[in-house]
């Protein structure tokens, strides 16, 4: 199953709607407490400051029109079930040497879980197994709007048979 737009408008409407929101939520906090952060996160939310009325806009209209697409998919499948992340992750001292290095470590990881959470939908992640490192492994099922009921169904389903 292709799931709509492709990655650079995926990662417009991530950079443009979710972090000029996040920014509108955090910013007291952000401005007062910027030491509650960790580095990271606090790049991230301060990024909403600079997006453009024009590029928030563009991205709610993208946003919908995925939406609309992804909604078309899940009237031909019921639920999408995916690995949760592509890769093994980092070891603590990889990610923590920078700010720049734990964000692009930090990147292959959300690739799986990002458009689920950008898109809205209803999205479990179960455990599957591990790695030959023995660090564990996500089954991620996804479903339809509304279709939370389903994916639980699944996700215990799953769960109990394994």
């Amino acid at each position: 199953v292709a799931l709509p737009s492709p990655a650079n408008k995926q990662e417009a409407v991530r950079t443009a709607v979710r972090a000029a929101e996040a920014y509108l939520y955090h910013s007291e906090w952000v401005n007062k407490t910027p030491e509650l952060y960790q580095p990271e996160t606090l790049l991230r939310v301060r990024s909403g400051a600079d997006v453009t009325a024009l590029a928030y806009i563009q991205g709610r209209r993208d946003l919908a029109e995925a939406r609309r697409v992804i909604e078309r998919i899940f009237e031909t499948i019921d639920v999408l079930v995916t690995p949760t992340t592509p890769v093994p992750p980092p070891t603590i001292a990889e990610i923590s040497k920078d700010v720049g290095t734990s964000m692009r470590l930090g990147a292959p990881y959300i690739r799986n879980t990002s458009p689920f959470d950008v898109y809205g939908i209803p999205t479990i992640s179960v455990p599957c197994g591990f790695t030959t490192n023995g660090l564990p492994i996500g089954l991620q099922i996804s479903g339809p709007n509304g279709g939370e009921a389903v994916v639980f169904q699944l996700a215990a389903a799953y769960e109990r048979a394994t």
